[in-house]
């Protein structure tokens, strides 16, 4: 299950705001802090033909295969190590 949490950067960690998780509870971190536009700018100049080519490929190889499952089947934890899978194979 998908739960959100507030939480405060304080020296470098977040403190979660009137949650208690148990040890050793996987989290995701999505910050609400947007990048400036230069910094942006500055990301996208630095990229190499290759890594601006990289997400167009993954979605040309997405066309490429077939599903032979229903998804809405999948439990969670089959779909998060999917997600995983795939993120690892394309970072």
């Amino acid at each position: 299950m998908l739960m959100t949490y507030q939480g405060i950067v304080e020296g470098g960690r977040v403190r979660l705001v009137d949650a208690i998780l148990p040890a050793g509870a996987v989290v995701v971190v999505v910050s609400s802090t947007l990048p400036t536009i230069a910094s942006q700018q500055q990301h996208l100049a630095a990229l190499t033909d290759e890594e601006w080519r990289r997400p167009f490929s993954a979605l040309a190889l997405a066309d490429e295969e077939s599903v032979d499952s229903d998804v809405s089947t999948i439990s969670d934890d089959e779909l998060k190590a999917l997600v995983h899978a795939a993120r690892s194979a394309h970072a």
